[in-house]
């Protein structure tokens, strides 16, 4: 009996599609990824390792082309293991980080525009000023 609750406890630690080594390599790639697109397929390759047909025809696409993917008819969520939830969640971690740095870099990218906006029209005022001063006639 208790030969048969540890293989069924392997069985069920190891029924991950990112087994212990791949697991390591798979955390490298999420932590190297640079843009939202690569967190996104990251995240896609996830499903897409048990055969989930994707909505998105991009996404589908791009699956298409790989040589382990097979289309899975029968795919549900339920199939993703605890590991695989984990990695999820860590993407979309990393996801909502870099939306948040993207916000700022807009917001920052908005101040700058308006701080140049202004340094222009402060410009423009003393070369106004200055034509002003050339052609003003002397009482």
């Amino acid at each position: 009996m208790k030969i048969l609750l540890l293989a069924t406890l392997l069985v069920i630690g190891c029924s991950s599609k990112y087994e212990s080594s791949s697991e390591t390599e798979f955390g490298s790639k999420i932590k190297s990824a640079k843009t939202l697109d690569d967190l996104r397929l990251l995240r896609n390759e996830i499903f897409a390792r048990y055969g989930r047909v994707f909505t998105d025809s991009s996404l589908q696409s791009y699956f298409a082309q790989k040589s382990w993917y097979k289309i899975n008819p029968e795919y549900n969520d339920s199939v993703l293991s605890a590991t695989d939830k984990r990695l999820i969640s860590d993407i979309q971690k990393k996801e909502k980080e870099l939306e948040t740095d993207k916000d700022k870099i807009k917001k920052l990218e908005a101040k700058l525009h308006e701080v140049k906006t202004n340094k222009e029209y402060l410009m423009l005022l003393t070369v106004c000023k200055l034509v002003d001063q050339r052609l003003a006639v002397p009482d």
